[in-house]
């Protein structure tokens, strides 16, 4: 019997054992990718940006990310925008290629920061917003701020400040359980498992250029990234409370592109009726679309929240409107 329970034992350490070898060995072979744009100071720490395409006689769009993700998930959105115009992507406090410092991520931090970036890169003002989730919440703080900065913004299945008590959601239970996923997926990647197994990634069918990959599948197995991670979930409570000083957004133009996709099976917690929160949702959508007199709201069948950025189809669909709202800040043009 002793003798069986040493074999059973080899064996499991040998499961064990053999994934974090592989991981550790793929982990110390993976390259290094650098950033396809530039670190810039903004006050003792780097944010990186990357700005492609031509100035044209539209504005400049400044593309904000959604919560926790990082620049090049925007990439169909950009690349379709810079056909037509300047366009810069960033990556907030420690995501991506910039630095994290030792500051809080919530929202007045963050505007702080970006209001830095766009002066000391001396991009041309006023400019337009295209922002995706909790970006709808920094875009509107930034405008409350600094008006004359912003000409127009896209809001992407974007994130309302009232939507903790419209939603009905324990905000609590939901920060406790993205903490402790975000956790293990810190000791994955530090053991180089991320490299055979990333949870934070699966289920995602993502399909961009090989060099988008590159830098994808890089970020994703940065502890680096993962810390940034949690601090900007950490900082949505704070966040949502300083979103709601943020006033209307007079006549600037703006659309509001709303993922109308039904949920699936098991995508929402199941004290949660999925119709019933999807029409909350679409409530708050409405709202956000209510603070211009120069609006255009559009619901999107086939998107779900993340799919509306990172599918080809659905990022054209987003650029086309977005393209519709830039062209609306010429005099006597309407959405």
């Amino acid at each position: 019997m002793k003798k069986i329970m040493k074999i059973v034992g080899y064996i499991v350490a040998a499961i064990i054992m053999v994934p974090i070898a592989i991981g550790l060995v793929l982990k110390g072979f993976s390259p290094t990718v650098a950033a396809p744009g530039k670190l810039v100071d903004v006050g003792g720490y780097k944010l990186h940006i990357n700005c492609i395409g031509t100035e044209s006689d539209l504005p400049t769009v400044i593309i904000e990310t959604g919560a926790g993700t990082t620049s090049p998930v925007y990439h169909w959105i950009a690349s379709s925008l810079s056909k037509t115009g300047r366009v810069c992507s960033y990556d907030r406090a420690g995501l991506g290629w910039s630095d994290l410092p030792d500051l809080p991520s919530d929202t007045n931090t963050i505007v702080a920061a970006l209001k830095t970036l766009i002066d000391k890169e001396g991009i041309k003002k006023p400019f337009a917003f295209v922002g995706h989730s909790i970006a709808g919440i920094h875009m509107r703080v930034y405008t409350e701020q600094y008006p004359e900065d912003v000409s127009a913004i896209a809001f992407i299945d974007a994130s309302n400040p009232n939507q903790v008590e419209e939603l009905k959601m324990d905000e609590d239970f939901a920060a406790d359980a993205q903490d402790t996923m975000l956790s293990v997926a810190r000791v994955l990647v530090q053991l180089g498992l991320t490299h055979i197994y990333n949870p934070l990634t699966a289920g995602y069918a993502l399909e961009y250029p090989d060099e988008i990959m590159s830098q994808l599948t890089y970020l994703n197995n940065r502890t680096e990234n993962i810390d940034a991670v949690k601090a900007e979930m950490a900082g949505i409570p704070a966040t949502m409370k300083q979103g709601l000083v943020a006033g209307t957004l007079g006549d600037r133009p703006i659309v509001v592109l709303t993922a109308a996709e039904k949920f699936a099976d098991g995508m929402l917690p199941p004290e949660l009726d999925p119709e019933v929160f999807q029409q909350s949702w679409f409530k708050l959508q409405k709202e956000i679309a209510s603070l211009s007199s120069h609006s255009k709201h559009v619901y999107m069948k086939e998107a779900n929240h993340g799919s509306i950025v990172t599918d080809k189809k659905n990022a054209d669909i987003v650029s086309k409107h977005v393209l519709e709202m830039l062209q609306a800040v010429r005099p006597n043009t309407v959405l």
